[in-house]
């Protein structure tokens, strides 16, 4: 069981048979509707998710519009890192985007590991510096490059996003209005 999660942590470095089977006692899977949150606003954060289907968002909600700030897909963690290492509530909404099936380990099991097979360490700092450099490159989108220059950076490098997330949220992501990146789309 849990055979994509296994293969991907083995990218990171390699896991033997007794200190997977460690690990596996802690994880549970998670069926999330579309749309249902597996975080809301003001929750502390106590553990991470693994995607193994489906898609979520994670978006800051505002008086007037949620700004999207992450997209994840299959074979992805999710996660808000501030409020999962600090224990403090949530600014971030996470949910389904569409239907998802999630492996979710908490944060109490994860320091429990760490205690006891020590290569999840390394593990699990590689998997919060890829969800830390993953909220950087994001932040450097908004910095450096234009609205139509934002777009074509996603329709490059992530174009699996442009074809699976509805265009409002697509819009919301990239800091445009639906009208802005419509027009953009028709230029291309």
């Amino acid at each position: 069981m849990y055979t994509a999660l296994r293969s991907h942590l083995e990218t990171i470095c390699p896991i033997t048979d007794a200190d997977w089977s460690v690990f596996e006692s802690c994880l549970e899977t998670k069926t999330y509707a579309k749309n249902e949150p597996l975080l809301t606003l003001g929750q502390v954060c106590k553990g991470i998710w693994f995607i193994q289907s489906g898609s979520g968002r994670s978006y800051l909600p505002n008086d007037r519009v949620e700004v999207c700030v992450a997209f994840t897909f299959e074979n992805e963690f999710v996660t808000d890192f501030e409020s999962l290492t600090k224990q403090q509530p949530s600014e971030v909404v996470i949910c389904a985007l569409e239907k998802m099936e999630a492996v979710y380990f908490s944060r109490k099991s994860l320091i429990d590991l760490y205690k006891q097979v020590p290569v999840f360490v390394e593990v699990g700092q590689r998997i919060m510096e890829n969800l830390l450099i993953q909220k950087d490159h994001y932040a450097t989108l908004f910095t450096r490059l234009s609205p139509t220059e934002r777009y074509a950076h996603l329709l490059h490098h992530f174009p699996h996003i442009i074809q699976r997330v509805p265009l409002y949220y697509l819009a919301s992501y990239l800091g445009i209005a639906r009208e802005t990146l419509s027009r953009i789309r028709q230029k291309k």
